[in-house]
């Protein structure tokens, strides 16, 4: 399995977003490894420098803003968690798929379940359909951790050159957010809240729109606004 990634502060325009969906249309099972944090310039030098040391334990500021981590170790989890440790994005982000949590997906989701896998200062989401996402603590404790799908507009091609086949919208955004948030919206261009999800207890949430530019996160600290294009 090959992942792909796409290291920004923020999801800025949907053209970014969707340059890290195409790299995941190139693969047989579709895999997209979205890292971000405001503190872009030390992940980059994080991913440079190779492999890292497994984390032993989920550390206690993660495991504040995921209380999800604080549950069961799940003691088999799907084989591409336990391959994140081959491949060297997640590796240097020190994943030990030893501390995998599993938590029931939000309905309609892809699969049953979604896998949280803490790493040193860092915590990767996957599912053992749509693949993975990965981000640094502080960004975790700022926005969660978001999945996006987002519809393929005409004219992109794969970096082979093979064209790829549009796909219509709706676009999903689902994820974990960080403890206290109690909803998260999807809004339009002009303002309209066009679709609202409340987060599940384990801090799980889907939300899903036609046309919002931008999804906000209600958390404890005020609202968080993630663009979307």
């Amino acid at each position: 399995m090959h992942m792909h990634i796409t290291i920004h502060p923020k999801l800025k325009s949907r053209r970014a977003a969707v340059c890290g969906l195409l790299a995941a249309a190139a693969v047989a099972v579709p895999t997209a490894l979205a890292i971000g944090s405001s503190s872009e310039p030390d992940l980059k030098t994080r991913l440079a420098a190779g492999p890292a040391a497994p984390t032993q334990s989920v550390s206690p500021s993660l495991a504040k803003w995921v209380p999800a981590l604080n549950g069961p170790v799940d003691t088999d989890p799907p084989s591409a968690v336990r391959g994140m440790v081959s491949i060297p994005s997640m590796a240097a982000l020190g994943v030990n798929p030893a501390l995998t949590r599993a938590v029931p997906a939000p309905a309609g989701s892809a699969g049953d379940e979604w896998y949280l896998t803490p790493g040193d200062d860092a915590l990767c989401i996957s599912t053992d359909k749509r693949g993975a996402a990965c981000a640094p603590t502080d960004m975790v404790a700022h926005q969660g951790l978001p999945m996006i799908t987002l519809p393929l507009p005409a004219g992109i091609k794969l970096p082979d050159g093979r064209p790829v086949k549009p796909t219509p919208a709706p676009q999903v955004v689902e994820g974990i957010a960080p403890a206290g948030t109690t909803t998260v919206q999807a809004i339009d261009a002009d303002g309209t809240i066009e679709a609202t999800a409340e987060v599940a207890a384990n801090g799980t949430y889907r939300v899903v729109s036609n046309h919002a530019t931008k999804v906000v996160i209600n958390g404890g600290d005020g609202p968080v606004t993630i663009p979307l294009g």
